[in-house]
């Protein structure tokens, strides 16, 4: 999940997700948001939270050109593949994913701050090296030399990056 390729495909295709927000349910967590488009309201997607599939109450015509620009993209997680994907499954999968690396990234975005977080080629899944030093220029240059060639990206830019 840390590649936050459900982020990147929305960011290509002029997707945000702005007020999202969680709720307890008897299933787990329900969320709900407005999606923009290139900067206007078009919609909102939600989550029960009671096990189906999300609430997406966004034009067909942009769901469809989310697709698009995810199979472009090669957008693929575990078992799911953009390319043999139907709209519908292609959305109930898209939206939640967007949904999970806004939360996590949101959970880390305030701790960037004072740390850098380096993810490193050889190191499992989801796992980021801390250094205990504010990212800056300097510090991004001293890590690449002491560790060269072994750094994927550091997630302070990934954060820039990603989140509106």
């Amino acid at each position: 999940m840390k590649e936050f390729l459900a982020l990147q495909v929305a960011n290509k295709a002029g997707i945000a997700f702005k007020g999202l927000k969680f709720m307890p349910s008897r299933n787990g967590q329900a969320w709900n948001a407005s999606v923009y488009h290139l900067g206007r309201k078009v919609g909102t997607v939600s989550d029960a939270g009671v096990g189906g599939a999300p609430d997406i109450q966004i034009p067909k015509q942009l769901q469809e050109a989310v697709m698009k620009t995810a199979q472009e993209m090669d957008f693929k997680q575990g078992d799911f593949d953009s390319a043999t994907s139907t709209l519908h499954w292609f959305n109930e999968f898209f939206y939640a994913a967007v949904v999970d690396e806004l939360d996590w990234l949101k959970k880390v975005k305030s701790k960037r701050k004072t740390k850098t977080y380096a993810r490193f080629t050889a190191d499992p899944v989801d796992t980021f090296q801390i250094f205990n030093a504010t990212f800056e220029p300097r510090v991004k240059a001293a890590i690449l030399e002491r560790h060269p060639g072994v750094i994927d990206y550091f997630l302070n830019e990934k954060i820039l990056e990603l989140l509106p």
